[in-house]
């Protein structure tokens, strides 16, 4: 397929969209190598399951879409409109998807792996079994998300989180033991412009994270 093939589909796919799906055809690209090409316009409810998307930049709509198993890794997805999207199972290694929408979205066993989701919105999101190491959530809206289950969020306001089987606690974009936390935490914590009240509310989280960790 080269490029001039591929907006063909996308133009009737937004045909089917268009038309309440009388007209047109809906856009399947399973398994699909896609990696050198460009992605625009409204790929809502798209196939789009175990494709290849590295390194790509999608400046489209991926309303509800769905991209079951597909590799993302490196791709540019900032601001992404990823609502309610089947994401379970995809390769997010390393992806941009800085103020990214993926409120509702299913990231069931995702590797997320330093990905980037500062200021994304996960709102009802569902992580369960996702791997999370080294991820940056940095001021991301993670109201009523479902984490893996050796995760807990302490803290959403100025996020902590806390990994019970590592025994790792995220503060920010920051990596701490409990011991190296009770050392410092406060300390980075500070240098991270939080108010005072902020700080002395960590205090209360120290004791809170090492329950959670005993129990």
């Amino acid at each position: 397929m080269n490029q001039e093939e591929l907006n063909k589909k996308i133009e009737l796919h937004q045909e089917w969209l268009n038309s309440n799906k009388k007209k047109g055809k809906k856009l399947n690209l399973n398994g699909e190598d896609l990696s050198r090409f460009h992605l625009k316009g409204s790929l809502a409810f798209a196939d789009l399951s175990n494709t290849n998307l590295s390194w790509i930049k999608l400046s489209c709509n991926l309303y509800r879409a769905n991209l079951r198993g597909a590799n993302l890794s490196y791709a540019n997805l900032k601001r992404a409109f990823l609502y309610g999207a089947n994401l379970s199972g995809a390769n997010l290694k390393r992806a941009n998807l800085i103020e990214a929408d993926l409120q509702q979205s299913n990231l069931i066993g995702a590797d997320l792996r330093h990905a980037d989701l500062n200021n994304a919105d996960l709102s009802y999101a569902n992580l369960l079994d996702a791997n999370l190491e080294n991820i940056s959530l940095i001021t991301a809206n993670l109201y009523k998300i479902t984490l893996p289950k050796n995760y807990k969020i302490i803290n959403s306001t100025y996020l902590i989180i806390a990994n019970k089987k590592n025994k790792t606690i995220k503060i920010g974009c920051k990596y701490l033991t409990l011991e190296s936390w009770e050392k410092n935490g406060i300390e980075i914590a500070s240098k991270q412009q939080l108010t005072k009240e902020q700080i002395e509310t960590l205090k209360d989280d120290i004791n809170l994270i090492k329950l959670w960790f005993e129990n």
